[in-house]
Formats: structure tokens, C-alpha cells, sequence
């Protein structure tokens, strides 16, 4: 491995270079999960941030898979005209023995806040939850419609609000369905359902569910 392509059995640290489409210097260790670790970095020529999530060297192949999937569901999503979700910048797959990477759009939380966090009762008005439901919604038509897939590991975390652009971003998307024209009956009856439309609903359902819980705050918690 070259000096700017990291070694995988080298620690990620602070200052460290990292070369893609274009040079990136490691600023702060964000967090890890089950299939990646993610660090905030800044471009060398440009400035600006961005997140780069490494693929974990101990990933399972299914875990890769995963990985690299969400690369390419970002960019459908991107095509077909989507905003709701981070900017993928660029996929660096990398030879065996160095860190492979994802660079996409940082999401400031400072600036992005997750839609049941909003304010100390975490309740939101009427206004505000259609907004963010129309952009919800917008996105999960992409989804289902246009890239064939549904949105599996779904959760209200995911959902971050900038309240002063009046803009939603949804997080995390390595865990999405196969596409929709792969779905073979077996698979579907695995999954509990008869037909991709079921997995949609399922989408749908469990928004509406996140939808509820902002708009009566804290007494949709006590209700379960």
C-alpha cells in the first residue's frame, strides 16, 4: 500500500492522508458499526467535509455486499432526482490489504437534527411534520418506484431535520431489499409477504408510525 492509501492493519488516526478522486486529510473519528467506521475529513484543495466510511477489515461477505450496496443506492437515488439523502462523492474499492472507502455529503449534526428530537417535548406542529412527510414520502416513491427496492433497516434515528433549510435527510443505508425483479416467490415468502407492494406498504406503515410519535411528542411514547 502507498503512503495515501492506508494500510488496513494500520490504525485510521488524526492527520492522516487519504487519497481518492481527489486528497482528503482524516480531521475526527465519528463512530463505527457493524460494517464500517466512519471519519470526518477534509478535502485538500477544496475544504470541504466530508464523511468517508471505511469498510471494517474483519466485514463478512455479506457485509461487503451490503456496503457497497449502499454506494449504489445512494447514486439511483441521486439520478433520479432525489435530495433526501447524503451525496455519495465517490466509491474507492480498494486492493486487498488497504482500507476501501465510501466519501459521502458530511450531515452536520449540529445542523441536522433527528425529527423526534426537535425540542425538549419532542413534538413538532402540524406544518412542520407535512413537510417532512412530504419529503419522506417523495423519497420512498423514488425508492420503491424507481430503484426497486425498500428500505429494510428502517429506523427514527435515521430521520435528521434542518430546521432552518427546511430540509430532511434520511441515514444509514446499508441494509436495503434486494431489487425488486430479483424478489423470486421463495424470497418473498421468507420476508412474510406475496409481492414487492406488501414490502412498499411496510415502508410506508412504519413511517406513518415515526409520523405519529412527532406530532403528539412524548405522550405517543407513554401510549407505546
Amino acid at each position: 500500500p502507498s503512503p495515501d492509501h492506508p494500510d488496513r492493519n494500520q490504525p485510521l488516526e488524526e492527520g492522516m492522508p487519504v487519497s481518492g478522486n481527489q486528497e482528503y486529510i482524516l480531521v475526527k473519528y465519528l463512530g463505527e458499526g457493524h460494517t464500517s467506521v466512519i471519519w470526518l475529513a477534509r478535502g485538500t484543495t477544496t475544504s470541504q467535509q466530508v464523511a468517508l466510511k471505511f469498510l471494517r477489515p474483519d466485514a463478512s461477505e455479506i457485509t461487503q455486499a451490503n456496503f457497497w450496496n449502499e454506494g449504489l443506492v445512494l447514486a439511483e437515488l441521486r439520478d433520479s432526482g432525489c435530495t433526501g439523502t447524503p451525496l455519495r462523492l465517490e466509491t474507492q474499492k480498494r486492493n486487498i490489504g488497504e482500507w476501501s472507502f465510501l466519501a459521502l455529503e458530511y450531515i452536520d449534526p449540529n445542523q441536522y437534527q433527528p425529527i423526534d428530537n426537535l425540542d425538549e417535548n419532542q413534538r413538532v406542529s402540524e406544518r412542520e411534520a407535512l413537510e417532512i412527510a412530504d419529503q419522506a414520502l417523495d423519497l420512498f416513491d423514488r425508492l420503491h418506484r424507481i430503484v426497486g427496492r425498500t428500505y429494510t433497516d428502517m429506523q427514527l434515528k435515521n430521520f435528521v431535520w434542518d430546521r432552518a433549510a427546511r430540509q430532511l435527510k434520511v441515514l444509514d443505508w446499508n441494509h436495503v431489499s434486494i431489487q425488486e425483479k430479483y424478489l423470486t416467490p421463495d424470497v418473498l415468502h421468507s420476508l412474510g409477504v406475496n409481492s414487492f407492494e406488501e414490502l412498499a406498504q411496510r415502508d410506508l406503515t412504519r413511517f406513518a408510525a415515526y409520523l405519529d410519535k412527532i406530532l403528539v411528542g412524548k405522550g405517543a411514547h407513554e401510549r407505546g
